[in-house]
């Protein structure tokens, strides 16, 4: 399940990228 953990680090690091 370490696609999961990563897929959601990637999205969280577009969120910060996008708020930037």
């Amino acid at each position: 399940e370490q696609g999961m953990v990563d897929e959601a680090q990637k999205a969280l690091e577009e969120a910060e990228a996008l708020k930037k």
